[in-house]
């Protein structure tokens, strides 16, 4: 398979400028709010719902909400879906912590919107790149026409160093799939951390 990455758009961005370090572990659940994350123009739409009011439930992994991201471009390749606002400073300095050494996210694809993949291949995952380092990423397989339920993880360890000064980074959550007529649509997104090594909390 012929990687995309390179020169496709992304799905889930975290655009940041350089700050003081002064988290650790930061958590977005998405409870009754999106918080400062937004879609991407004219391709996909975002919503905040509640487990129980038709939304299944093993898009919900903490909390009562997930985020909901709809789009309308079938078939295959690379579809961006959502970023955070660059001006969320709280994530810059979790990422930079020292401490912090993984970023994870729970991931739900419902067998709805993987119907119709037409190749044998379809990825998830997320990948982060920035100023003054090589990018780094990590995904998984989706399996066509069944349910996916996943927690991404990226080890940080390989830029640590280099975030000490990068003067930004942006981290993204991206889909990638042969063609088809797949929808790729809804995606549920819930509890997504930047971690120290050692956490055990909400594995």
């Amino acid at each position: 398979m012929k990687s995309q990455f390179s020169r496709s758009p992304f799905l889930l961005m975290i655009g940041m400028a350089a700050s003081s370090v002064s988290a650790q572990a930061l958590t977005y659940s998405f409870e009754g709010t999106a918080h400062q994350w937004s879609s991407v123009e004219e391709i996909s739409k975002l919503e905040v719902v509640k487990a129980g009011e038709g939304v299944p439930p093993e898009a919900v992994t903490d909390g009562e909400d997930a985020l909901k991201i709809s789009h309308a471009k079938t078939g295959g390749g690379f579809v961006p879906l959502m970023r955070i606002n660059h001006q969320d400073r709280n994530w810059w300095n979790a990422l930079k912590h020292p401490q912090n050494t993984r970023v994870r996210v729970d991931v739900f694809v419902p067998a709805e919107a993987t119907k119709g993949i037409a190749t044998n291949w379809a990825v998830i995952g997320l990948a982060l790149q920035g100023g003054g380092y090589q990018a780094i990423r990590t995904q998984q397989d989706l399996k066509p026409g069944r349910d996916n339920k996943m927690a991404i993880e990226l080890d940080l360890t390989p830029v640590k160093e280099a975030l000490k000064t990068a003067p930004w980074s942006q981290l993204t959550l991206f889909i990638n799939t042969g063609d088809g007529t797949a929808t790729r649509s809804p995606v549920y997104v819930d509890n997504f951390r930047i971690l120290p090594a050692e956490s055990d909390s909400n594995p």
